[in-house]
């Protein structure tokens, strides 16, 4: 399985409908066009990713990453300042993961072909469906520490997703890789909106309904979904402005 650093993983959404002055719709790059080239910078999500084998696969790989963060740096322009704040954190914490990602050594990763990769794809199916079932579902109140709550779903069960997918090669290395990488690209949103909700054991202490709720909404699994997570996230995370 290809684990190219991620997720912007994490992070980033685009606009409240009540905010909808917080973005400039004259754009160079629209939300739909922002949120495939986000897809692609995922570790996993995106079915149609190019795979690399190899070192020199690598080398294109990691010249599409930086196509699609300077697609997504030029998305966030569009923004007021509070929102392209978020956005150009997160873009930094992204770059520096690839950084890494793009070296000799963070090219060693676990490798494997796309149908033993589905499971991964498949939990970040479930992280989507779940911030649209917040955006569409949860009071605006409840909001935000309902995205901390589906975020620490979502990385739990990733993680054990990549260990039992890496299990015969690189198992404690990549689960370790993916931990970093998803925690440094989402850290600054967590420490300002996630206070109360650091943890999934926080989530079921302190927001059981709606951590039970969000844990049913993907226990058996979810349809394919053909957006990403991030832009639901910000239209969440402006809330903060």
């Amino acid at each position: 399985m290809n684990i190219s650093p991620l997720f912007i993983a994490t992070l980033l959404f685009a606009l409240c409908c009540s905010t909808v002055d917080l973005y400039r719709k004259n754009c160079e790059v629209s939300i739909d066009e922002a949120d495939k080239c986000a897809i692609k910078l995922m570790f996993e999500g995106d079915r149609n990713r190019f795979v690399p084998r190899s070192l020199a696969d690598m080398d294109v790989h990691c010249r599409m990453a930086t196509t699609n963060i300077k697609c997504v740096e030029k998305h966030s322009r569009c923004y007021s300042a509070f929102p392209r704040q978020i956005m150009g954190t997160a873009m930094s914490n992204l770059k520096r993961a690839f950084k890494k990602r793009c070296t000799r050594e963070g090219k060693r990763v676990c490798i494997k072909d796309d149908n033993t990769s589905e499971p991964a794809h498949q939990e970040v199916d479930k992280w989507t469906f779940n911030m649209k079932y917040i955006v569409d579902k949860i009071e605006n109140t409840q909001q935000i520490p309902a995205v901390c709550c589906a975020f620490h779903i979502f990385r739990e069960n990733l993680l054990q997703t990549v260990a039992k997918l890496c299990e015969n090669s690189t198992k404690d290395s990549s689960a370790k890789y993916i931990e970093k990488t998803i925690s440094g690209a989402v850290n600054d949103f967590m420490e300002i909106g996630c206070n109360r909700y650091r943890s999934l054991k926080d989530c079921r202490t302190y927001l059981p309904e709606i951590t039970k709720t969000l844990e049913e909404n993907v226990s058996k699994g979810v349809p394919k979904q053909n957006t990403s997570a991030i832009f639901h996230f910000l239209r969440i995370a402006v809330q903060l402005e």
